[in-house]
């Protein structure tokens, strides 16, 4: 019985668990993207004047300055044929140099893509529709998950927290409940080999284990 309980209670509080963690992982996560999506906009509509008039080094100026928090790791633009008119980087590595699609992006869109060995989500918005180039937007991934796991963590802390103290009850639990099934067990066997003079316990409980009691009595 204890086993039972404590398996159960165990089992389904795990599961609570990691649904929670799972569950507040993927809402977490679109917070960031959705910024990404913001500033990708912005720079977009800041962007297109720039391209329509050729000033990529201006442009450049301007991509760094937007560059905010470190979770950001760089902003590119790239004219309608794919090829990079102004990035907010040092120097641009081959990965983003080749990282491009074959067509005008139409609409916006996200990718996972792999900048120095490190996750980098991406957004691209177009420009223009598209017309004049687009605008990618990239944030470290493990930047993103360590600010989610800081706040999913305590979180779940709690839930295990919660998961040990129903698990404390149950045992709790099955503890006042087996001491007077084992109690009247013993008495049973003593009365079966003969002992009827053996003493009896829990006749004055109100439950039905002094009710049982009381049958043996009897």
């Amino acid at each position: 019985m204890l086993l039972a309980f404590t398996g159960i209670v165990a089992l389904f509080g795990l599961c609570t668990a990691a649904v929670v963690y799972f569950t507040l992982m993927n809402s977490l996560r679109a917070h960031p993207l959705k910024r990404a999506a913001v500033l990708a906009q912005n720079v977009s509509d800041v962007a297109a004047g720039y391209m329509v008039k050729k000033k990529a080094d201006e442009l450049q100026g301007v991509l760094r300055k937007s560059v905010g928090s470190s979770e950001t790791a760089y902003i590119i633009v790239e004219d309608r044929h794919g090829a990079v008119a102004a990035h907010s980087l040092a120097e641009l590595p081959n990965e983003l140099q080749l990282a491009h699609d074959s067509a005008p992006a139409r609409q916006p869109h996200r990718r996972t893509l792999s900048l120095g060995g490190r996750s980098v989500y991406e957004t691209v918005v177009p420009l223009l529709d598209g017309q004049a180039g687009a605008v990618r937007v990239g944030l470290w991934a493990e930047e993103v998950e360590a600010e989610m796991r800081r706040i999913v963590v305590p979180v779940v802390y709690w839930v295990l927290a919660v998961i040990a103290g129903g698990l404390l009850c149950a045992i709790y639990l099955v503890w006042r409940i087996n001491r007077p099934i084992l109690r009247l067990v013993r008495i049973a066997s003593h009365i079966s080999r003969g002992a009827l003079d053996i003493p009896l316990v829990g006749t004055r409980d109100p439950s039905e284990f002094g009710e049982l009691s009381r049958a043996l009595e009897r």
